[in-house]
């Protein structure tokens, strides 16, 4: 929430609300599951989102890669 709300990261904001979603989509899907098949597919969309995650860094507006330092020492001091 604070890295979509505070900062302005592009597109990747777009990544976050789709984690998001699946994730609470999950957490019951978890709760329900009750043979290892059930836990091994839930696993492994776990790590496709993280995989996902890793190439969704390419949305990230560039010019908060640069000036990253310079606009947390700019939120942290006012």
């Amino acid at each position: 929430y604070m890295l979509v709300e505070k900062y302005n990261v592009g597109y990747m904001d777009l990544y976050f609300y789709v984690c998001l979603m699946i994730l609470l989509i999950m957490v019951p899907a978890i709760w329900k599951a009750e043979h290892k098949k059930q836990f091994v597919r839930l696993h492994f969309a776990l790590k496709l989102l993280i995989v996902a995650g890793v190439f969704s860094i390419v949305l990230i507006d560039p010019s908060v890669l640069v000036h990253g330092r310079q606009r947390i020492e700019a939120i942290v001091e006012g």
